[in-house]
């Protein structure tokens, strides 16, 4: 074979330059650079030892597999460990995928161990749920014990409900004994009710044991029946006992067969006495009134026929000594005109009737003829 030398280094275009076969020089290598990125050079650098290029399948090493690599199998639950079949490369740091993790189940009251056929893996610190508490049943009165058939649990400190208390019933007159069919409680210190008192019937004519359901206080007291008015008494009459009906302020009760109520009437006598002679004019005395009253009427009486007016005057304690503006006759003085007695018994000339309790009385001539004693009598009405 003929050796070429070439001068170092040297290019040589893809598209001319080729390497036979020395024995069929039909076979030829080419090598094409169009892969290349522009401007860069690649380097086929061969090992120390012989290469054989027919070993490797060239479809299956193509560029594309070379650079992008291929994204490797997930493996399951289950899968066998194997070699594989694929035609492409794996990147050096490729990763297989995994099933994702998958909720645990719910384990209930009454389930079995079982070692599960789910084909997704739990995390390690994954919890199985649980049902949740349920609330204990109420127990009543009458219930027989149970274990019950509930598939929930009750917490550890769970209280049992009992019905609620009932409110006792009410005793009233007449009821008998009885155990009673309420399926309720009562509390320890329950009351049972009772009717309530009712007042007493009026006093009637006729006694009776009575028909009510009701019971009276001890310290009832029976009203008389016949009696209608505050301060009103009973008096027997002829045939029965009957209203005797209270009085008028300040009347009093006079005792008769048939009691009465009358006004109180009160007598004020006034002497005036001439020593033998005929009665001088001025004031002749006072007198106090105790209580309060009205006058009613007056009366004068004299030892012998004659003339004299005698005026009355009125005020307070306060207001003594009295003066003629205190008068009180008017026009209608106690008066006698040639005679002996004379009286009113309307006053309805006086312009003030009405006496206070601790008034002062006055008496007061302001003419007398003939006139040696006299009496000046005024009645008047306890108020």
């Amino acid at each position: 074979m003929a050796t070429r030398s070439f001068p170092e280094p040297r290019e040589e275009n893809d598209a001319t330059f080729r390497i036979f076969d020395n024995g069929n020089p039909t076979r030829k290598v080419a090598f094409q650079a169009s892969g290349v990125t522009a401007g860069n050079t690649r380097t086929i650098t061969m090992p120390d030892a012989d290469v054989d290029l027919g070993a490797a399948t060239p479809a299956s090493h193509g560029n594309t597999l070379h650079t992008t690599g291929v994204a490797p199998t997930t493996s399951a639950v289950a899968d066998a460990a194997a070699e594989g079949s694929g035609a492409a490369v794996a990147r050096a740091d490729h990763l297989h995928g995994r099933e994702a993790f998958a909720g645990p189940t719910t384990s209930a009251v009454g389930d079995t161990a079982t070692s599960g056929t789910a084909l997704t893996l739990a995390r390690s610190d994954h919890l199985h749920g649980r049902e949740a508490f349920g609330g204990p049943g109420i127990s009543r009165q009458g219930d027989a014990a149970a274990s019950g058939t509930a598939t929930t649990i009750a917490k550890s400190d769970h209280i049992h409900a009992r019905e609620s208390f009932g409110t006792p019933s009410s005793s009233g007159v007449g009821d008998t004994i009885g155990g009673g069919v309420s399926t309720s409680d009562s509390r320890a210190d329950h009351r049972h009710g009772r009717e309530a008192f009712a007042g007493p019937s009026d006093v009637e004519a006729t006694a009776a044991s009575g028909t009510a359901t009701t019971i009276n206080k001890s310290d009832h007291q029976h009203r008389l029946g016949i009696t209608t008015t505050r301060g009103d008494m009973i008096r027997r009459g002829a045939t029965n006992n009957e209203r005797f009906a209270v009085g008028a302020s300040s009347q009093r009760l006079i005792a008769r067969t048939d009691p009465t109520w009358e006004d109180d009437v009160v007598s004020i006598n006034f002497s005036i006495d001439g020593g033998g002679a005929t009665i001088t004019t001025g004031i002749k005395g006072h007198v106090q009134i105790p209580y309060p009253m009205a006058f009613k009427d007056w009366g004068i009486f004299a030892n012998q026929s004659g003339t004299i007016v005698v005026d009355v005057w009125k005020d307070s304690f306060s207001n003594f000594p009295l003066t003629v503006s205190d008068t009180v006759a008017g026009s209608a003085k106690p008066t006698l005109s040639g005679n002996q007695a004379n009286r009113d018994q309307v006053l309805t000339n006086w312009g003030s009737k009405a006496v206070a309790s601790g008034d002062i009385l006055a008496f007061n001539v302001d003419s007398a003829s003939n006139v040696q004693r006299v009496t000046v009598a005024l009645h008047g009405v306890k108020a």
